[in-house]
């Protein structure tokens, strides 16, 4: 074959794959860069760690309420008595993978009933963490608090324990 026809063969097919190198290096640099997606299912476990308890509290005849914040400082309001210790407000532990954004549901208020009969209305705060919030490591400790509210009349509040139960719906996003 004479060297005019083999250089023009090859002038004509230099261009096109010059083009297909170039795009093949385009596409392996553009799948290199693409962030690594976590695994699926993205799994969320939350154990309940610590009840929500008000401790000690006296009520004298007059309306008056017993807050637990959720970072475990006990206040009242009117002329409710708290003593002694043994309050704290309510722990949950996320475990989660660092980065997943987690929607706690708005908790409603509730009734406890008492051991000898009666009710305090449970009003429960905010969480620490804010709402929605991101985990930063795997695991995330949650307090939540409440505020009781006690009736002006003591026999509404007879002595005894109080109890109930409240959900918290921890929704992954």
């Amino acid at each position: 074959m004479n060297k005019l026809i083999q250089y023009r063969i090859l002038k004509r097919l230099w261009m096109p794959c010059c083009l297909m190198i170039g795009m093949l290096v385009s596409v392996l640099q553009s799948e290199a860069q693409q962030p690594e997606k976590p695994p699926r299912p993205i799994t969320v476990i939350v154990e309940n760690e610590q009840q929500l308890n008000f401790g000690t509290i006296i009520p004298t005849g007059t309306m008056g309420s017993v807050t637990v914040d959720f970072d475990g400082i006990r206040s009242n309001e009117g002329s409710v008595i708290v003593l002694g210790s043994g309050f704290s407000a309510a722990l949950f532990r996320v475990e989660a993978l660092p980065g997943t954004l987690i929607n706690i549901q708005p908790i409603p208020s509730i009734d406890l009933t008492g051991s000898h009969g009666g009710t305090l209305h449970l009003t429960l705060g905010a969480p620490s963490t804010g709402n929605p919030f991101i985990t930063r490591s795997q695991y995330t400790d949650v307090y939540i608090g409440g505020t009781l509210t006690v009736k002006s009349i003591i026999g509404d509040n007879p002595s005894g324990s109080y109890s109930g139960i409240f959900q918290v719906t921890f929704i992954q996003q």
